[in-house]
């Protein structure tokens, strides 16, 4: 059982790991070759720069949403350790999770 789950984690990360670089890439060789065909119409030299930069930004912007959801994940998993210990010392507990879940669910739909 557990090696079904470890093909499907390692797969997964596999997949992930592919979609970064496929994003990450395609926009930079995508705009370069969009900027170089416009220099060569129109005999020029900074179009070529301009696109480079363009897909670069368009690539980080990639990254960025790719690795979003993972992120908010680990937070999320680090604001429960933070209130259970919280309640093990006698804090609020269980009144301030769900004022914090209703508050992150209200971010959501926004």
């Amino acid at each position: 059982m557990k090696d079904k789950k470890t093909n499907h984690d390692v797969f997964k990360a596999l997949a992930l790991i592919t979609q970064l670089g496929i994003g990450m890439l395609v926009p930079v060789v995508l705009c370069f070759f969009i900027g170089r065909w416009l220099d060569n119409l129109l005999n020029t030299g900074f179009f070529i720069i301009i696109f480079l930069i363009l897909g670069i930004l368009a690539a980080y912007r990639n990254l960025f949403v790719y690795t979003r959801p993972l992120l908010k994940g680990t937070k999320e998993r680090e604001q429960e350790k933070f209130w259970r210990a919280w309640e093990k010392r006698g804090g609020e507990g269980e009144d301030r999770r769900r004022a914090d879940r209703k508050e992150q669910e209200d971010e959501h739909k926004k």
